[in-house]
């Protein structure tokens, strides 16, 4: 597979894209310094009513291309552009078809405003808005949407409570709760996500040898990046930067594990006494 085809299977992934919806044209702009994905469908495609679900028959499209931002490719900005198709119901008129990858009156994919909301969390608007690189107008509007979106949730405790399942391995699972585990990844499409890249976290811990170590560490990192999920992407990082100690684990299988627990001991009494006087009195406190 050349790169070509991989860029559109991921931009397809990302995207949602099924038949009749296809990938048209994938152009760089290198005088804005972004990407632009053509988007478009088939002529013959038969659409069902967005209203009332009903049998229609093509009527065109709309008149003029529509941008959509999506999630950065390669560290550019990159933007859907689509016309999408109109039809004729019976019932209820001439009617907009609206394409897979967008929310109604918005003009960022679905996966962008995703992105977006999970920074929003923990970041002011001014923040998001440089870090996205869009205005902070654009960024009040999502936030009001991810606040509505978390007042709609039914029930907001599901997740929390099930949080100990997600943690784990697949393997351990019983019957009973690899049930409880789908419900929850399907109720919570980003958490699912990330679940099913810590999946392939224990696959690459379970490798007996170097050489199948090293091809499941590029596959864990090509989802890690292309997740994007900004703390997945995080950890993309730190196991890059890391690689050849982690990967050195596969010709020993020698770890710092105990090293690491009498060091969590010794910080635990640090925390608790609030400090000492003399280091010999902390020594002291260690042994």
């Amino acid at each position: 597979m050349n790169y070509v085809d991989t860029m559109q299977k991921i931009v397809i992934g990302s995207l949602g894209l099924e038949e009749p919806w296809y990938i048209k044209a994938i152009e760089f702009d290198d005088k804005e310094l972004e990407l632009n994905i053509y988007v478009s469908i088939r002529n013959d495609a038969m659409l069902l009513c967005p209203k009332c679900n009903g049998v229609t028959s093509r009527n065109g499209y709309e008149p003029k291309s529509r941008k959509w931002r999506h999630g950065d490719c390669m560290f550019f900005p990159c933007y859907i552009v689509c016309k999408r198709p109109k039809v004729l119901c019976s019932k209820c008129g001439s009617e907009q078809v609206n394409a897979p990858f967008e929310r109604k009156n918005s003009r960022f994919t679905l996966l962008f405003e995703g992105y977006a909301m999970l920074i929003l969390a923990d970041m002011s608007i001014h923040k998001t808005a440089k870090l996205l690189r869009c205005n902070e107008k654009s960024i009040d509007a999502l936030d009001k949407v991810r606040r509505m979106e978390q007042r709609e949730v039914r029930d907001k405790q599901k997740l929390y409570i099930s949080r100990r399942l997600l943690m784990i391995p697949n393997a351990k699972l019983t019957d009973e709760q690899a049930d409880k585990v789908k419900e929850i990844t399907s109720l919570y499409p980003k958490t699912g996500l990330a679940y099913s890249i810590v999946t392939y976290l224990d696959d690459f811990y379970s490798c007996n040898t170097i050489e199948t170590a090293e091809d499941s560490f590029t596959n864990l990192c090509y989802y890690l990046l292309h997740s994007n999920l900004k703390p997945m992407q995080t950890v993309y990082r730190t196991l890059i930067r890391h690689k050849d100690k982690i990967l050195n684990y596969f010709k020993n299988h020698l770890t710092n594990a105990i090293a690491e627990g009498i060091n969590s001991i010794i910080q635990t009494t640090k925390r608790r006494a609030r400090g000492f006087h003399t280091f010999d009195t902390f020594a002291t406190m260690i042994y």
